[in-house]
């Protein structure tokens, strides 16, 4: 009787494991916008609507990261200036490295859904990004 409770934490501890498959990793393709951000104080800032997304590529566990600016014509403007990160595994944490050499900095990987993701930043910011759905104004 005493081994049920035991099972049970078991059973928690390692179905509620939350490791990210490198298959999960093609999902990152696409616009994407922040819709909110966690402190490391716990605090939680919602963002709604914003004038500048993210567009990411990434081929295998090399990509690049983009800021454009959604038209109401469905197009994008942008400029040529591109973060190149590299995807990186340790101990089955996935991390985007950007930069290089002293102007590196990287982000944790928490979450991947085709529709979502997450990630820590190294001063500990945690950023919720949801796929981008252009506005549709047609009646």
């Amino acid at each position: 009787m005493r081994s049920v409770p035991f099972l049970i934490v078991l059973t928690l501890l390692f179905g509620c494991n939350s490791t990210i498959e490198k298959e999960q990793l093609r999902h990152l393709n696409g616009y994407w916008e922040i819709f909110e951000v966690e402190f490391p104080n716990g605090q939680k800032k919602k963002y709604g609507i914003s004038t500048t997304i993210d567009y990411i590529e990434l081929n295998d566990t090399i990509g690049f990261r983009k800021k454009v600016q959604p038209q109401l014509s469905g197009s994008y403007i942008t400029s040529n200036d591109a973060e190149r990160f590299e995807i990186y595994e340790n101990n089955g944490v996935l991390k985007m490295v950007y930069g290089q050499g002293t102007q590196q900095w990287e982000a944790v990987i928490t979450s991947i859904e085709e529709h979502s993701f997450s990630v820590q930043h190294m001063d500990g910011k945690i950023y919720y990004y949801k796929r981008y759905e252009p506005l549709n104004l047609q009646p």
